[in-house]
């Protein structure tokens, strides 16, 4: 077991400076663990410094007595490292594990009130800060998310009474946090939930249709067994999408309409349907161009399409194996909210490791709004 006190009280040195070390320094830096040092076999060709921090060949280093050493190497080279930091005979040390960073994230201050039913699909629903849209998502979840699949509301740095009660009412369960981090809070969910193999992440600014979440596991399954892709994440066609919204218009022939009141219409890159406040009332149906998302739904239900993503992914509802998660390691956390630094961390692990995001056609899910949209949306949805 990781003594976090005694880390806190004595620090720590880092042997390693790849991926895991790495994240497990923002992770220490986050739980304002002391970080006395990096340390490495051999300094030919290594940079001094990381994020600040002095980077010391271990032969070289003074090592504090008290201060432990956690060995963040590939397995087949703990042997050699646990030699070297054994000659020191000043230090104890830790080969790190997975098990290390949930210990860790285990260790903030959370609240976690548990129905799990130990299902192999779990929906959680990163929520907290838009009410004004709950009874209309939190209903939609409740009329179309099947029995295979649990559900847990989780809160970022809060904890809402009126969440609670919508999770007893439904037989959810609730996890909320002390400190706002969007990743310390999934990393928190996930680690609780281990018997669960499929995970759905949904924002609480997505409203799913009917069968949207079973058509996106029948897809992923489905190209597993008949596809020459390997999946990373399955992702719904959603109108207001980088990557989705073409497809929405060209389906109803607006294309033409759409570009001539705001401009050329890219997959993704410009931040046009970000950043452009008009964009989500008129994919939300405004100026009658569009649908309403069941409708949608139903025009796209018998679609066999399945589309690669190859731009980065706004991640509002996606479904991933948990083998996704505990090989990154879990989401860096390193202060802040984090917002946005998951969907990085996914975007860019399914690029490197040949995992392409990859869309189901015959699941539709509507995304409420952008930062900058929310006010005009506000409006229309009261309108």
């Amino acid at each position: 077991m990781i003594s976090v006190e005694e880390f806190k009280k004595n620090g720590v040195y880092i042997y390693g400076v790849g991926r895991i070390g790495k994240k497990a320094c923002a992770l220490f830096e986050f739980m304002e663990i002391p970080i006395k040092g990096f340390l490495v076999s051999d300094i030919k060709g290594c940079a001094r410094k990381f994020h600040g921090i002095d980077i010391k060949e271990i032969t070289d280093a003074r090592l504090e007595e008290k201060v432990s050493i956690i060995v963040t190497v590939p397995q087949s080279s703990v042997n050699d490292v646990i030699g070297m930091i054994e000659k020191t005979k000043a230090n104890p040390y830790l080969i790190w594990e997975d098990r290390c960073f949930e210990e860790l994230w285990l260790g903030n201050d959370y609240s976690f009130i548990d129905r799990r039913r130990h299902k192999e699909k779990v929906l959680f629903i990163l929520c907290g800060y838009k009410d004004f849209l709950w009874q209309e998502v939190f209903g939609r979840v409740k009329k179309y998310v099947l029995e295979d699949i649990e559900i847990c509301l989780c809160s970022s740095g809060l904890y809402s009474e009126k969440l609670n009660e919508i999770a007893a009412e439904n037989n959810w369960s609730y996890l909320s946090t002390a400190i706002n981090s969007l990743t310390l809070v999934q990393n928190i969910a996930f680690s609780i939930y281990k018997d669960s193999k499929w995970i759905y992440k949904m924002d609480e600014d997505i409203f799913i249709t009917k069968d949207c979440l079973r058509n996106l596991y029948l897809a992923y399954e489905n190209v597993r067994k008949d596809s020459p892709y390997h999946v990373g994440v399955m992702a719904p066609l959603i109108p207001l999408n980088e990557y989705g919204a073409r497809f929405i218009l060209e389906r109803y022939g607006c294309i033409a309409d759409f570009e001539s009141r705001f401009g050329k219409l890219y997959f993704g890159g410009d931040g046009k349907i970000i950043n452009t406040k008009e964009i989500a009332p008129y994919m939300w149906g405004r100026y009658g161009k569009l649908p309403d998302i069941d409708t949608m739904a139903k025009d796209f239900e018998n679609s066999n399409q399945i589309t690669a993503c190859a731009t980065r992914f706004n991640i509002g509802l996606i479904l991933f194996e948990r083998m996704l998660w505990t090989d990154i390691k879990g989401f860096t956390v390193s202060g802040g909210t984090d917002l946005g630094s998951d969907e990085e961390e996914i975007c860019s692990w399914c690029v490197s490791m040949s995992r392409p995001i990859l869309v189901a056609h015959n699941a539709v899910a509507g995304h409420f709004s952008f930062g900058p949209q929310e006010a005009v949306m506000k409006d229309y949805l009261y309108k």
